[in-house]
């Protein structure tokens, strides 16, 4: 036999209480549900949902302000969701110029889409050493990571380190396009 409870915040210390022996829940990273030690049902999902945007066309065609305000949240959110697919990945490279460790980043590629998103930024590092030494930029997607890290080491890459971009923004946004067809 059970009973059914309606909660409301703070749900997931249910359990640890001993008010609950299960709990369902809204989650989206499951963080707040492994700080208390517990786990997900394999197929137990319940719901699955997506947020939509709503907005009244006549006042946003009326109003710039309000379709500014619309492009920098669509573009936001856009940005923030592409960000996602990549990582942006940083190895010191020796070399004699910004060229040669370019043409060895790029033609020592036997896969392609580890190159960057439109090829390697490389700066020089300025160190105590007389050795050059560059630092070489390239923005792959996650699942390239590791045969990134690879080239990196192949070309003599050394002290790699991987970052999240937190956006990563496109020529133009085409959310808000397509926004902007739909409300012409």
């Amino acid at each position: 036999h059970f009973s059914l409870v309606a909660v409301q915040g703070a749900m997931e210390a249910a359990p640890s209480m001993g008010y609950a022996d299960m709990i369902a829940d809204v989650t989206s990273t499951g963080t707040t549900l492994r700080e208390n030690r517990l786990k997900r049902i394999e197929g137990g999902t319940l719901l699955k949902s997506q947020a939509c945007l709503i907005g009244n066309k006549r006042l946003l065609q009326e109003s710039e302000a309000k379709l500014e305000t619309t492009k920098v949240f669509l573009e936001l959110i856009e940005a923030q969701m592409e960000s996602k697919k990549y990582v942006s990945i940083t190895a010191n490279v020796h070399g004699k110029s910004p060229d040669e460790i370019g043409d060895l980043l790029m033609n020592k590629s036997g896969l392609s889409g580890i190159t960057g998103l439109q090829g390697p930024t490389i700066a020089k590092v300025y160190s105590g050493e007389k050795n050059d030494w560059y630092a070489a930029t390239i923005v792959v997607k996650q699942e390239m990571l590791l045969s990134a890290i690879n080239h990196l080491r192949k070309v003599g890459g050394t002290d790699i380190t991987v970052s999240s971009p937190n956006y990563v923004f496109g020529s133009k946004s085409q959310t808000y396009e397509a926004f902007l067809e739909k409300l012409n």
